[in-house]
């Protein structure tokens, strides 16, 4: 009776340890401080870009970018948000270049998950467009 006690100890303990690591976060919040893209992958158009700056303090998260089109408007990007575990939650206030007077500022929101530390994966809602998979990459040349 005291082996079989044991061994089931051993396999609970065995259990845990490895539903931990299944569990565990792939980042945290600082890993989000640093800069960001969007990963376009094989999608990508010559002229398109999504980057910003993401800095974290005790969960919150601010940062600024800029975005373009391949043939439409760029402008700024304002973040603000928060940051939790391996959640990433952000408000993306795109706004357009002064050149594009017609356009007024317009809000996304970001809800995503630190897949590694060099990849955010999530879904990004931008006004009435449907939601859609959005991921962002640490630009390799950031010194973080």
């Amino acid at each position: 009776m005291k082996r079989y006690t044991i061994l089931i100890a051993c396999a609970v303990a065995c259990a845990v340890v490895a539903c931990s690591d299944a569990v565990a976060p792939h980042g945290t919040p600082p890993d989000l401080n640093g800069m960001w893209s969007e990963d376009f992958g094989t999608a990508f158009v010559p002229g398109n870009s999504f980057a910003l700056g993401l800095h974290v303090s005790v969960d919150v998260v601010t940062g600024q970018g800029s975005y373009a089109g391949e043939a439409g408007p760029y402008g700024l990007l304002d973040i603000s948000g928060s940051a939790h575990g391996d959640s990433v939650h952000l408000r993306i206030v795109y706004m357009p270049n002064a050149i594009f007077p017609q356009l007024k500022p317009d809000t996304a929101r970001f809800d995503g998950v630190l897949t590694t530390r060099d990849r955010i994966d999530g879904t990004l809602i931008r006004g009435v467009l449907a939601p859609r998979p959005f991921s962002l990459i640490r630009l390799r040349n950031d010194p973080v």
